[in-house]
């Protein structure tokens, strides 16, 4: 019994609880910094979990670039660390790895491509496993505290139990799993909450809430790379659950502690005992900067000898051990590692900080956060509107400054984003009364020589115009500051700020902006700043925007809400195309839309395909029946049967009259037999499902069949024809659509089918002792496939020998990139790119680089990186490869 997440008999903890998981890194000098009042807010949201993660890639390109490493670990909040997922990536075929990337992975190239490397396919089932239930593993190791209880409709059930105790033994929580951890209950003392499926009380009165068990992620800039990358990843893969990083659906709670280090350093004195960072030039302008790269910062903070000296020791690994920088990112783990060390040592200087940036990763919270503060006065409780706030501007790459504001408000209208718009009150002038310049090429803040303006009257459109100027050349003094709410915004009271010795001199211009904020005039000012932060803006990117889209941009230019087309009608006008047309098209492309995620959901990596386990068979069993009822229910198909079957039977001796039966217990060699035929009708159902998605472009036409009901011919009716009916006829246009007589008709793209035809492609792996190759495997499947006709048979044959030709046209197009474009115009990294950049890394291959010591021992870029033998491949190829429509 593994009990480093329990306290024992005695009520202390165990002298090394390590937890037996292989060899991960020991927690010991973690759990001593832990302080319950600096994670009570955590505990009585129920999240009693961190899932600390970091990647390596083949680029920094966020749609293109392919895993090398994934690390992950599962930390509790008294420091233990009680699960770890390390995984080394096989890089598929098609991707050139980056020489950069070489470089400072400390990696071969050659061997990112080794069959002897986790293929994609098992990579992306084990992250979506780390994310999607992370409490497994505590569940696993709470086998010896096992407790039966009544929850929802007097169901009895097996619960576990986990305890968490403060340093001094005065304060303790108790935290209940449920369904192999899925869900956990906290006490809940309302006693006006009644009974229901999320709540229940014990025998003794005490009352329990039932959540879907939530979770904090974090990383070290994993909001602006790490979670992307994953994105991407597990969309490649075709899951349908891509965003677990930090979505409400998943109750996962993101927190960047970049961000976080960020914040703590601007609010830190910077002292002698203040948390320090490194100052680092700018090679191209001279200027000094504050760096906040990882290394950088666990470098600036060593350890001190004296352990004893509590704040000022400095950061240590989780086992106590000073930081070395060659391991950085050399092995994802220990960036992990770091990270944890970082956290814990932050939390410890600021634990106000933390806290509220552990707040704010909840969406709900961080809206009225932003708009109102709670406070007592004389015994009432009051609510002061936008109060003000202290926040952090990042400026690409190295610029952060600390400012003070108040929400000018919040737009929820663009789109999928959430964003509030800050107004500073730390300027030097008066917001009543501050300009802006106009005209001309610098567009700067306060008095300046020119055409000025006063701000709070210029028009939406020069306030937009505002925006987009900041965008394309960011100044850090700009006035105002756009924050995404779903990015966990680095923002806390001012009050916080000025216990930290921060801006508490400027109380009163703080106050006096807000007034004017509030005022009537500032109402107005505000509402046209929000439709300037509208129109300013950028829309989603369509993907007819981008010449002979791939498969892996699909997942960001997609149409987010369908828009009313305007119709040409030939006479020099346009107008809207008729509503009821729209309607029909929109229900149409959602129900399209909830088949594809069905399809993903049957289809996606699943934990049987490297698990044996007989909760894992049984979640894949239910998924499938699931998947099945969505299937019916949408199309009217159900999902093939399996060759094998793969469902255990439930009795032994079935109950009867007086009997109650003898339950089947499933033995290990039975489940690793039905393990293996539920993973061979995995394969299946990507074989027979591949063709049957939809992936709808924004393009559709309204049909009309000319033919007849059994034999039906079907010929566009143009839209000018449609909107000039009359408004009887347009009853009959509904009626049309909805029985069958016209249609809508949406163009059809095949991203998903390919990306199928990929994870085939990329599956070449070694199971019993025995090499599968999922090309060959699908090849005699559908050769040999029973109640198939001959041509059907040969026309799948065939149809994989087309893949097999297009798989070598899309490596060529990879590899050299488009003829058409320039080198440096590829949008995804080439070989010709990559010899380029091993160019740039020659020259500085030099004493006093930046590139480590070791590395340049290895012999020079060229051969660290092997371009020679992944060079392959020409334009002729390249130009066969499968062309998609643009715009």
């Amino acid at each position: 019994m593994v009990r480093n997440a329990l306290a024992n008999n005695d009520g202390e903890l165990p002298n090394d609880p390590t937890p037996q998981l292989g060899t991960p890194a020991s927690d010991k000098w973690l759990r001593k910094q832990f302080k319950w009042d600096d994670v009570e807010h955590l505990i009585k949201a129920g999240r009693i979990l961190s899932l600390v993660y970091d990647t390596e890639t083949t680029d920094l390109n966020h749609t293109f670039a392919a895993l090398t490493q994934f690390s992950g670990k599962v930390q509790t909040l008294d420091g233990r660390i009680i699960d770890q997922l390390k995984l080394d990536i096989r890089v598929p075929e098609d991707v050139v790895v980056s020489p950069q990337a070489a470089m400072v992975t400390q990696s071969k190239p050659k061997e990112l491509y080794s069959e002897d490397r986790v293929p994609v396919h098992i990579a992306a089932g084990k992250i979506l496993l780390f994310f999607r239930n992370p409490y497994r593993a505590l569940w696993d190791q709470l086998e010896d505290h096992k407790l039966m209880v009544k929850s929802g409709k007097k169901k009895v059930e097996e619960v576990r139990v986990y305890t968490i105790e403060s340093e001094d033994h005065t304060k303790k929580a108790e935290i209940r799993l449920h369904q192999g951890g899925k869900t956990l209950s906290y006490q809940y003392p309302d006693e006006n909450l009644p009974d229901s499926t999320n709540t229940y009380h014990d025998s003794d009165g005490t009352r329990w809430k039932k959540i879907a068990a939530p979770a904090m992620t974090e990383g070290y800039n994993n909001r602006r790379f790490d979670d992307r990358i994953l994105w991407s990843f597990l969309h490649r893969s075709m899951s349908d659950e891509i965003f677990l990083t930090h979505t409400k659906k998943f109750r996962r709670f993101r927190v960047d502690t970049m961000d976080v280090a960020k914040l703590v350093a601007l609010l830190d004195e910077g002292k002698d005992n203040g948390f320090k960072t490194l100052k680092v030039e700018n090679k191209g302008s001279g200027e000094e900067y504050r760096s906040f790269k990882l290394s950088d910062l666990m470098e600036a903070n060593p350890p001190k000898d004296n352990l004893e000296v509590g704040i000022d020791e400095g950061i240590r690994m989780p086992n106590g051990s000073e930081y070395e920088r060659d391991k950085a990112h050399a092995d994802a783990g220990y960036d992990v590692d770091a990270t944890i060390a970082l956290k814990a040592y932050l939390r410890k200087r600021a634990p106000d900080v933390v806290r509220t940036m552990e707040i704010n990763s909840d969406f709900d919270l961080i809206k009225p956060f932003l708009m109102s503060r709670e406070h007592i006065v004389e015994g009432r409780k009051t609510i002061d509107p936008q109060p003000v706030l202290a926040f952090a501007r990042s400026i690409y790459p190295n610029k952060a400054s600390l400012h003070f504001g108040v929400c000018g408000g919040i737009n929820e209208e663009i789109e999928e984003r959430r964003q509030a718009v800050m107004i500073r009150t730390d300027t030097d002038v008066d917001l009543a009364h501050i300009t802006y310049q106009i005209d001309g090429k610098k567009k700067k803040l306060f008095n300046t020589p020119g055409v000025l303006k006063n701000v709070p009257v210029m028009s939406v459109e020069e306030l937009a115009a505002m925006f987009e100027k900041q965008k394309e050349k960011p100044d850090p003094n700009f006035l105002f500051e756009i924050v995404d709410l779903r990015k966990n915004p680095p923002i806390i009271p001012a009050e916080m700020a000025y216990d930290h010795g921060k801006g508490e001199g400027d109380r009163d211009k703080h106050e006096t902006n807000r007034r004017f904020v509030l005022g009537d005039e500032g109402r107005k000012f505000c509402k046209k700043l929000m439709r300037a932060h509208s129109m300013a803006m950028p829309a989603m990117l369509d993907y007819k925007a981008i010449a002979n889209p791939q498969a892996e941009e699909h997942l960001f230019t997609s149409i987010a809400q369908p828009k009313r087309y305007n119709v040409d009608m030939g006479n020099g006008k346009t107008e809207l195309l008729a509503e009821c047309v729209h309607a029909e098209w929109v229900k149409a492309l959602r129900k399209n839309r909830a088949i594809d995620n069905v399809l993903r959901r049957a289809i996606k990596p699943q934990t049987i395909e490297f698990e044996n386990r007989v909760d894992t068979l049984e979640a894949f069993i239910d998924r499938m029946k699931a998947v099945n009822t969505s299937l019916k229910k949408y199309t009217g198909k159900k999902l093939p049967l399996p060759d094998q079957s793969f469902t255990p039977r439930k009795w032994d001796v079935k109950p009867s009259k007086g009997n109650p039966g003898v339950p089947h217990e499933v033995t290990d060699e039975e489940c690793k037999e039905l393990t293996a035929n539920a993973r061979e009708y995995l394969w299946k159902l990507r074989a027979e499902l591949m063709y049957d998605f939809h992936d709808n472009s924004g393009r559709f036409t309204v049909q009309q069949n000319t033919g007849s009901k059994e034999e039906p011919q079907w010929q566009d009716i143009p839209f000018p024809v449609i909107n000039r009916m009359d408004v009887t006829n347009l009853n009959i246009l509904t009626d049309n659509i909805r029985t069958g007589k016209y249609r809508i008709d949406m163009e059809e793209l095949d991203w998903d089918t390919e990306l199928v035809a990929r994870m085939f492609r990329d599956a070449k792996y070694v199971e019993d002792g025995k090499n599968i190759n999922r090309v060959e495997w699908v090849k005699q499947y559908w050769a040999t496939r029973e109640n198939t006709s001959p041509v059907e048979r040969d026309r799948q044959v065939h149809e994989w020998k087309v893949w097999e030709e297009d798989f070598a046209a899309l490596r060529a197009l990879r590899i050299n990139g488009a003829p058409h474009l320039d080198v440096e115009e590829q949008r995804w990294m080439t070989a010709e790119k990559a010899k380029k950049e091993i160019i740039r890394i020659e020259k500085n291959l030099r004493p006093g680089t930046d590139i480590p010591a070791e590395e340049r021992q290895w012999g020079g870029a060229r051969h660290i990186c092997g371009w020679q033998a992944r060079g392959s491949g020409n334009h002729e190829s390249t130009q066969s490869a499968r062309q998609r429509p643009i715009g």
